[in-house]
């Protein structure tokens, strides 16, 4: 809020908002790397499915409006991807 406020840029802010929020996933994505069977995919699938469904009641295309929910879909990627990477890359 600090640099929207010094640059009057709501823009700023949004991405300071991604940015903090992706580190707090971070431990979400190690632990999950470390120890996938304690995490159920099925929040991370419902997630994604949620992000999708967000840009359907987009009314402009613009940063403000897309950068969230693109970056919900990342994450849920993967976040699916660390969970399901041994049954997709089984031998």
């Amino acid at each position: 809020m600090l640099f929207w406020g010094i640059t009057n840029e709501p823009d700023v802010a949004i991405f300071f908002a991604i940015a903090s929020d992706g580190f707090a996933a971070l431990p979400t994505v190690i632990k999950s790397w470390k120890y996938p069977e304690t995490e159920s995919s099925i929040a991370y699938v419902t997630g994604l499915f949620v992000a999708l469904t967000s840009f359907s009641a987009l009314k402009m295309w613009s940063f403000a409006e897309l950068a969230f929910p693109i970056y919900l879909v990342i994450v849920d990627i993967i976040l699916i991807g660390v969970l399901w990477r041994n049954k997709i890359f089984a031998k």
